[in-house]
């Protein structure tokens, strides 16, 4: 028989979380009401703010790490951006190496969601973003071992990328078309090789 256990609560409480908040922020929440907003906003800049001492301290840390066994330790990674394999020599080179990317999703997503509430004043954002963002800080490696002290985290970190059923079905369709590319280069090989053949039979 399969296994029929419950998933665990951390991945459950994420989707829960958010369907409750993005549902009482439209139906209970008035954008067009000053002190509703207030609200909203300064309990945003206040996550925000939290996430950010957070994530400095995070960096502190992983600076005032120290690798006993640097040349033993080789971390390879593949970066999601070129496609290519990255070569770590140490856990703290690999861990700031992560943390930039991270740092760089943060002020991006940061950035996006303030445009969109400065422009058309959607607040469900804001909401939605005043829980995901302590909820996604905890869930990330770096956090699991600078803050939360877990010693079974392993490197290179998982992205995840293989249980998003969107990600399996792109990777489906880039195999295809590979495929497809590669069987018709094939094709086109053998259709000259016959021709060449030809060819070189009418000469002899």
């Amino acid at each position: 028989m399969g296994d029929t256990s419950a998933p665990e609560m951390p991945s459950m409480l994420q989707p829960i979380c958010l369907l409750t908040v993005a549902y009482l922020s439209r139906n209970y929440i008035d954008d067009k009401n000053e002190q509703h907003l207030l609200y909203v906003r300064l309990a945003f800049a206040f996550t925000s703010c939290i996430i950010i001492l957070l994530n400095l301290y995070i960096y502190f840390l992983i600076n005032a790490k120290k690798d006993k066994d640097e040349e033993e330790k080789v971390i390879k990674a593949k970066n999601p951006q070129t496609g290519k394999e990255e070569t770590f020599k140490t856990n703290k080179e690999y861990d700031l190496s992560e943390f930039k990317k991270k740092r760089t999703s943060l002020i991006m997503n940061f950035c996006i969601i303030c445009f969109v509430h400065y422009k058309w004043g959607v607040i469900t954002p804001l909401c939605i973003q005043t829980i995901l963002q302590p909820l996604n800080l905890l869930k990330s490696p770096l956090a699991k071992i600078y803050l939360l002290n877990e010693a079974n985290v392993k490197r290179p970190f998982d992205d995840g990328s293989g249980n998003n059923p969107f990600l399996k079905m792109l990777k489906g369709m880039q195999d295809a078309q590979n495929t497809e590319k590669k069987k018709k280069r094939h094709e086109k090989v053998k259709k000259k090789t016959g021709a060449e053949l030809r060819k070189e039979k009418r000469e002899s």
